[in-house]
């Protein structure tokens, strides 16, 4: 039953984030478009989407929810014995 718990947790996880990252990644872009934020390079580009909370805030999350899904199917190989 608590693993049931928690893959509901992870399948909240990746279902809130993922919608948000796609708002956040058409904010940036939006606001690329606008000529507010030149990108001249790369690494300037990379800079601006970290900084765009937008789409860092859901990425984080979405993160998240990878972890805990790899600690619980960790947890289930070792409670079944898959891994010596």
């Amino acid at each position: 039953m608590m693993n049931l718990i928690k893959f509901a947790v992870v399948a909240l996880l990746w279902g809130v984030s993922n919608p948000l990252m796609a708002i956040g990644a058409r904010k940036k872009q939006s606001t690329d478009e606008d000529g507010s934020q030149q990108s001249n390079g790369v690494l300037q580009w990379i800079l601006s989407a970290v900084m765009n909370i937008h789409f860092v805030l859901p990425l984080v999350l979405n993160k998240l929810g990878s972890v805990v899904n790899t600690a619980l199917f960790a947890t289930e190989c070792k409670e079944e014995h898959l891994f010596s």
